[in-house]
C-alpha cells in the first residue's frame, strides 16, 4: 500500500509509531498485539515479567475506548450495504416504483440488491420540472447516492443550496436521506 500523497484528502492519525491512514476506503485491520501481556486467541500470552523486550515500541497500544470505537465502526461498516439498501427500498416506495428498477410494483418488490433498483435517469430527468417541489428534491437527493454528478445537476435544478433544504421534506423522507447517508458505502 501507498502512502496518501500530501495532496490527496486523506487523514493520518498518529500514535508513536504507528499511523492509521483514512483515505475513504475500509481496510481490513488486524490487532497483532495490545499490550505485551494480554493474550490474543492463536497467540501465546506474555506476562510483563516474560516479555522478551521492554523498548517502548514493542510496549504500544491502542487505548481500550479507541478498540471498542474501531469495533463499532468495523460492526456498522459490515451492516452498512444491507442497511442501505432497505433504506433505498423504502424510498423507492416511498417515490414511487415506476422511477426504479424495471419500473414495476412487482420489480420493487422482488429486488434483493440496489442493483435492483437503479433510478430511471432518463425518465426522471424528463419528468424533473412537472413533479412537485418535495418530490424532485427528494429523488434528486436519492439520484445523488447513485451517480452524484447527475443527481447534484438535478439538485441544482431544484434551487437546492445546502443541507438545510432538506428541511422541506417530511419526516418519512428526511429518514430516509438520513439513512442513506449513514450507511452509503458507495454504488
Amino acid at each position: 500500500m501507498s502512502e496518501p500523497s500530501a495532496s490527496s484528502s486523506a487523514t493520518a492519525v498518529r500514535s508513536g509509531a504507528l499511523a492509521l491512514a483514512w483515505t475513504g476506503k475500509r481496510l481490513p485491520l488486524q490487532v497483532l498485539r495490545s499490550a505485551p501481556w494480554i493474550p490474543i486467541p492463536g497467540r501465546s500470552a506474555l506476562t510483563p515479567d516474560s516479555h522478551p523486550s521492554r523498548s517502548p515500541l514493542m510496549n504500544l497500544s491502542l487505548p481500550e475506548d479507541v478498540l471498542d470505537q474501531m469495533a463499532l465502526e468495523q460492526a456498522h461498516f459490515d451492516a452498512a450495504p444491507q442497511a442501505f439498501f432497505e433504506a433505498w427500498k423504502r424510498g423507492a416506495q416511498i417515490a414511487g416504483h415506476e422511477w426504479f428498477g424495471d419500473g414495476t410494483r412487482e420489480g420493487l418488490q422482488r429486488a434483493t440488491t440496489k442493483w435492483d433498483l437503479r433510478p430511471n435517469m432518463l425518465m426522471l430527468n424528463d419528468a424533473l420540472g412537472a413533479l412537485s417541489s418535495g418530490q424532485r428534491m427528494f429523488l434528486s437527493a436519492m439520484v445523488s447516492f447513485y451517480n452524484s454528478r447527475e443527481g447534484g445537476a438535478m439538485l441544482k435544478r431544484c434551487g437546492f443550496e445546502g443541507l438545510s433544504d432538506f428541511g422541506g421534506l417530511d419526516l418519512e423522507r428526511r429518514q430516509v436521506i438520513a439513512d442513506l447517508t449513514l450507511h452509503y458505502n458507495g454504488w
